[in-house]
Protein backbone atom coordinates (compact mmCIF):
# COMPACT_ATOMS: atom_id res chain seq x y z
CA UNK A 1 0.00 0.00 0.00
CA UNK A 2 1.18 3.53 -0.84
CA UNK A 3 0.12 6.90 0.68
CA UNK A 4 -1.41 7.47 -2.99
CA UNK A 5 -3.76 4.78 -2.88
CA UNK A 6 -7.15 6.17 -2.35
CA UNK A 7 -10.46 6.57 -3.07
CA UNK A 8 -11.73 9.59 -5.27
CA UNK A 9 -14.78 10.87 -2.62
CA UNK A 10 -16.35 9.22 0.06
CA UNK A 11 -19.57 6.59 -0.29
CA UNK A 12 -23.21 7.97 -0.98
CA UNK A 13 -25.76 5.12 -0.49
CA UNK A 14 -29.56 5.06 0.04
CA UNK A 15 -31.41 2.02 1.99
CA UNK A 16 -33.23 0.13 -0.81
CA UNK A 17 -36.52 -1.08 0.67
CA UNK A 18 -37.65 -3.44 -1.84
CA UNK A 19 -34.10 -4.54 -2.48
CA UNK A 20 -33.87 -5.74 1.31
CA UNK A 21 -37.28 -7.55 0.95
CA UNK A 22 -36.76 -9.34 -1.89
CA UNK A 23 -33.10 -10.14 -0.93
CA UNK A 24 -34.21 -11.00 3.08
CA UNK A 25 -31.51 -8.04 4.22
CA UNK A 26 -30.63 -5.03 4.75
CA UNK A 27 -29.68 -3.48 1.31
CA UNK A 28 -28.39 -0.67 0.33
CA UNK A 29 -27.61 0.95 -3.65
CA UNK A 30 -24.77 3.66 -4.71
CA UNK A 31 -25.70 7.10 -5.32
CA UNK A 32 -22.88 8.11 -6.56
CA UNK A 33 -19.69 6.14 -8.34
CA UNK A 34 -16.71 6.31 -7.08
CA UNK A 35 -12.77 4.39 -7.86
CA UNK A 36 -10.50 3.16 -5.78
CA UNK A 37 -7.19 3.72 -7.06
CA UNK A 38 -4.87 0.38 -6.73
CA UNK A 39 -1.43 2.41 -7.29
CA UNK A 40 0.65 5.18 -7.17
CA UNK A 41 -0.04 6.58 -10.78
CA UNK A 42 -3.72 5.76 -10.34
CA UNK A 43 -3.55 3.34 -13.92
CA UNK A 44 -5.02 0.30 -11.44
CA UNK A 45 -8.48 1.09 -10.40
CA UNK A 46 -11.79 -0.30 -9.19
CA UNK A 47 -15.00 1.45 -10.33
CA UNK A 48 -17.98 1.04 -7.98
CA UNK A 49 -20.99 2.38 -10.30
CA UNK A 50 -24.52 3.90 -9.49
CA UNK A 51 -27.27 1.53 -8.60
CA UNK A 52 -24.42 -0.63 -7.05
CA UNK A 53 -26.51 -3.12 -4.78
CA UNK A 54 -24.52 -3.70 -1.69
CA UNK A 55 -25.05 -5.48 1.84
CA UNK A 56 -22.23 -3.06 2.99
CA UNK A 57 -21.27 -5.89 5.81
CA UNK A 58 -22.49 -9.22 6.04
CA UNK A 59 -21.52 -9.50 9.74
CA UNK A 60 -23.41 -11.67 12.49
CA UNK A 61 -24.68 -9.94 15.08
CA UNK A 62 -22.81 -11.72 17.64
CA UNK A 63 -20.00 -10.19 16.58
CA UNK A 64 -20.89 -6.60 15.90
CA UNK A 65 -18.57 -6.19 19.19
CA UNK A 66 -15.64 -6.95 17.45
CA UNK A 67 -16.80 -6.29 14.02
CA UNK A 68 -19.09 -3.24 13.70
CA UNK A 69 -22.02 -3.76 11.36
CA UNK A 70 -21.24 0.09 9.98
CA UNK A 71 -18.28 2.77 10.28
CA UNK A 72 -15.44 3.93 8.56
CA UNK A 73 -15.24 0.20 6.96
CA UNK A 74 -18.27 0.78 5.16
CA UNK A 75 -16.52 1.83 1.71
CA UNK A 76 -13.89 -0.99 1.73
CA UNK A 77 -16.47 -3.18 2.44
CA UNK A 78 -18.77 -2.05 -0.73
CA UNK A 79 -15.41 -2.55 -2.72
CA UNK A 80 -15.15 -6.28 -1.55
CA UNK A 81 -18.83 -6.64 -2.13
CA UNK A 82 -18.13 -5.58 -6.29
CA UNK A 83 -15.10 -7.49 -6.51
CA UNK A 84 -16.46 -10.98 -5.16
CA UNK A 85 -19.56 -10.51 -7.69
CA UNK A 86 -17.98 -8.96 -10.66
CA UNK A 87 -14.27 -9.57 -10.13
CA UNK A 88 -13.39 -6.49 -12.51
CA UNK A 89 -10.81 -3.92 -12.07
CA UNK A 90 -9.41 -1.24 -14.67
CA UNK A 91 -6.37 -0.54 -15.85
CA UNK A 92 -4.88 1.64 -18.33
CA UNK A 93 -2.49 -0.42 -20.65
CA UNK A 94 0.64 1.82 -21.51
CA UNK A 95 1.92 -0.52 -24.66
CA UNK A 96 -1.62 -0.49 -26.38
CA UNK A 97 -2.11 3.13 -24.26
CA UNK A 98 -5.88 2.25 -24.08
CA UNK A 99 -8.08 1.35 -20.75
CA UNK A 100 -8.50 -2.48 -20.32
CA UNK A 101 -10.57 -4.42 -17.58
CA UNK A 102 -8.53 -7.13 -15.84
CA UNK A 103 -9.93 -9.82 -13.29
CA UNK A 104 -9.30 -10.80 -9.85
CA UNK A 105 -9.88 -13.72 -7.59
CA UNK A 106 -11.68 -13.65 -4.42
CA UNK A 107 -7.84 -13.83 -2.64
CA UNK A 108 -7.09 -10.59 -4.34
CA UNK A 109 -10.40 -9.20 -4.21
CA UNK A 110 -10.02 -10.21 0.09
CA UNK A 111 -6.32 -8.35 -0.10
CA UNK A 112 -7.36 -5.46 -1.96
CA UNK A 113 -10.14 -5.37 1.10
CA UNK A 114 -7.67 -5.28 3.67
CA UNK A 115 -5.57 -2.56 1.84
CA UNK A 116 -8.53 -0.19 1.76
CA UNK A 117 -9.70 -0.66 5.20
CA UNK A 118 -6.12 0.45 6.32
CA UNK A 119 -6.55 3.57 3.94
CA UNK A 120 -10.08 4.32 5.09
CA UNK A 121 -7.88 4.23 9.07
CA UNK A 122 -9.10 1.04 10.32
CA UNK A 123 -6.48 0.07 13.09
CA UNK A 124 -4.64 -2.84 12.22
CA UNK A 125 -6.05 -5.14 14.23
CA UNK A 126 -9.85 -4.54 13.34
CA UNK A 127 -8.60 -4.83 9.87
CA UNK A 128 -6.68 -8.12 10.20
CA UNK A 129 -10.07 -9.48 11.56
CA UNK A 130 -12.01 -7.97 9.11
CA UNK A 131 -9.53 -9.67 6.64
CA UNK A 132 -9.88 -12.64 8.31
CA UNK A 133 -13.67 -13.21 8.52
CA UNK A 134 -13.53 -12.80 4.68
CA UNK A 135 -10.90 -15.07 3.93
CA UNK A 136 -11.95 -17.69 6.40
CA UNK A 137 -15.60 -17.37 3.87
CA UNK A 138 -13.76 -17.84 1.23
CA UNK A 139 -12.16 -20.90 2.10
CA UNK A 140 -15.81 -22.32 2.89
CA UNK A 141 -17.92 -20.80 0.25
CA UNK A 142 -17.49 -22.77 -3.07
CA UNK A 143 -19.18 -21.99 -6.47
CA UNK A 144 -18.42 -19.17 -9.19
CA UNK A 145 -18.39 -16.31 -6.99
CA UNK A 146 -18.19 -13.92 -10.04
CA UNK A 147 -21.35 -14.95 -11.31
CA UNK A 148 -23.95 -12.77 -10.57
CA UNK A 149 -27.53 -13.46 -8.94
CA UNK A 150 -30.27 -12.91 -10.96
CA UNK A 151 -32.21 -11.06 -8.25
CA UNK A 152 -29.51 -9.27 -7.81
CA UNK A 153 -29.24 -8.23 -11.59
CA UNK A 154 -32.94 -7.45 -11.56
CA UNK A 155 -33.01 -4.92 -8.83
CA UNK A 156 -30.27 -3.05 -10.13
CA UNK A 157 -31.68 -2.79 -13.61
CA UNK A 158 -34.89 -1.84 -11.97
CA UNK A 159 -32.98 0.96 -9.99
CA UNK A 160 -31.30 2.06 -13.27
CA UNK A 161 -34.36 2.09 -15.37
CA UNK A 162 -36.49 4.30 -12.69
CA UNK A 163 -33.51 7.03 -12.63
CA UNK A 164 -34.02 7.05 -16.78
CA UNK A 165 -37.83 7.68 -16.62
CA UNK A 166 -37.57 10.06 -13.72
CA UNK A 167 -35.14 12.11 -15.33
CA UNK A 168 -37.56 11.91 -18.43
Amino acid sequence: MSIFTRFDTDVDLRYERRASEVLGSDHWSVLTPFSYYLDDDKKKWVLIPKFFITDVTSVPRTLWSFIPKHGKHGQAAVVHDFLRRYGLIHRYDETTHEFVQDTVTRKEADRIFYEALLVLGVNKIQAKLMWGAVSINRVFTSGDWGKYELDVEMLERELRENDLIGNL
